[in-house]
């Protein structure tokens, strides 16, 4: 059952750098939403039970530093895929995922956009 309340967005070339309290490490952003992130290919010593963690979302040309707090992750042989929610949204995220937002052709104003001959 999916009980996420935002959309999430697909991403590319977005990475993050991740505090745990205890080391800094790297991985990249899978999808975004509003309130959240799934972040992917963190080396499975980053410890994931923690309250909180710090990290910069790096892409697009800017640098969003946040709070997030962990709510699942999983791991694999080598690497773990953590999902997090935003603590406090910080100033110009909304507008970073607005920005990211897939154009719709099929949407309300679809039918108005010029069509290739």
């Amino acid at each position: 059952m999916n009980k996420r309340k935002h959309p999430r967005i697909k991403m590319e070339r977005l990475s993050v750098e991740v505090a745990d309290g205890k080391g800094f490490f790297e991985g990249r952003v899978s999808d975004i939403c509003r309130l959240g992130l799934c972040i992917t290919d963190l080396p499975n010593n980053l410890d994931g039970d923690v309250e909180f963690l710090t990290i910069v979302v790096s892409g697009k040309g800017q640098n969003q530093l946040m709070n997030v707090i962990p709510k699942w992750y999983s791991e694999g042989t080598e690497t773990k895929t953590l999902g997090v929610e935003i603590a406090i949204v910080p100033n110009g995220w909304d507008k970073f995922v607005k920005n990211s937002e897939p154009v719709s052709r099929s949407g309300l104003w679809g039918r108005y956009l010029m069509k290739p001959i």
